[in-house]
């Protein structure tokens, strides 16, 4: 504000604003970053602005611009008070990857498979995960690797081209060489036979089976189990033919035997014959012993035993008639036929008893 007056006494007045103005500007830290594009501002003071990339002018004032290219970018701008400030950024734009890779779905264990890495653009950096706990493996754009063991295992393909990433995921399907594979599925059961009256006829199974990760019964009834050691309780009395599939992934091995379900009488068993004596054995069914029970007379008995082949596997030979014991421990279980035969002394006569 001024004053100013006359000698002869006038006096005049006048006022100016004067607004002094602080203006910078700040492009920010220098940007690496995946992409094709990013957008520079000089702030929200800057009214006017003149932008150069690597030292060219670009077209345009306006305070914002969309990088498109890695290099450095400069502006000068100026604010409404027609203040001038100037900054640069260096800027570096990755290529955005989509990993891809090329392999089979499935393989055979000990056999070597191929993946072959198809990411366009190229990275300048790969690592590989072959889902099966084995080592990693960087660099290689088309490695081999050999499964050992037989299941659905996730191939990680990660690409890298120092500043965009990206993944692929394959699954592939390893499958067990069934021919060079150790398996065998076998059972053993308990009682030999089955008697509806000693037991419910229930059959306790003993899987004997290797290599093996799973089982499939069948119990001949059309009733199944998958336990390894199951029981099951016959209802009727048959020959019934079990089943036990044992299975590892891929691979099955089969084994059957045919159970015999009696319903056995509990008194003592005769023998059938034409003589007039009679001769018992038991009890049946018998375990480690049993005793046979002769008639009594002037001869001498021969007992032989035979399997359910029709062979001869014991023999006893007793003086008289009488009680006598057999010996059948280390016997399999099973059924056997009994043949008794007796000569005497003169006159001569003789007999011949089966069961």
């Amino acid at each position: 504000t001024v004053l100013v007056s006359t000698p002869s006494g006038c006096v005049g007045r006048d006022t100016i604003n004067v607004v002094f103005s602080s203006f910078s500007v700040d492009l920010g830290p220098d940007r690496s970053l995946c992409g094709s594009s990013t957008v520079l501002d000089a702030g929200p003071y800057a009214v006017s602005c003149q932008w150069t990339w690597n030292g060219n002018p670009l077209p345009g004032n306006s305070c914002q611009l969309t990088a498109n290219a890695s290099g450095t970018y400069q502006v000068i701008a100026q604010n409404f008070a027609g203040c001038s400030a100037t900054d640069q950024i260096q800027v570096v734009l990755g290529t955005p990857l989509t990993a891809i890779m090329a392999g089979p779905s499935t393989a055979i264990t000990g056999q070597p498979v191929q993946f072959t890495d198809q990411t366009n653009p190229p990275p300048t950096q790969r690592t590989w995960n072959f889902g099966d706990g084995s080592p990693l493996v960087s660099g290689n754009p088309s490695p081999s690797h050999t499964y050992t063991q037989a299941g659905i295992f996730p191939v990680i393909l990660a690409v890298s081209n120092g500043l965009c990433t990206d993944t692929a995921i394959h699954l592939i399907e390893v499958l067990w060489d069934c021919s060079s594979l150790p398996l065998q599925a076998a059972f053993t059961y308990t009682p030999n036979p089955v008697d509806l009256n000693a037991g419910g006829g229930t059959v306790y199974f003993a899987n004997t089976s290797s290599g093996a990760t799973s089982y499939l019964w069948l119990f001949g009834t059309g009733d199944t189990s998958n336990q390894p050691n199951p029981s099951y309780a016959y209802a009727q009395p048959g020959d019934y033919t079990v089943y036990l599939i044992a299975r590892n992934y891929n691979c099955t091995d089969t084994f059957s035997q045919v159970i015999r379900v009696v319903r056995a009488e509990p008194n003592p068993s005769t023998l059938s014959y034409s003589s007039p004596h009679r001769l018992r054995v038991y009890p049946n069914p018998v375990g480690e012993e049993a005793f046979i029970e002769l008639p009594i007379g002037g001869y001498t008995w021969r007992v032989e035993l035979y399997d359910g082949t029709g062979r001869a596997i014991r023999q006893w030979e007793f003086e008289r008639g009488g009680v006598w014991r057999l010996d059948l421990r280390e016997l399999p279980r099973g059924y056997y036929s009994l043949r008794a035969s007796c000569w005497g002394e003169e006159p001569y006569w003789g007999c011949l008893l089966h069961e």
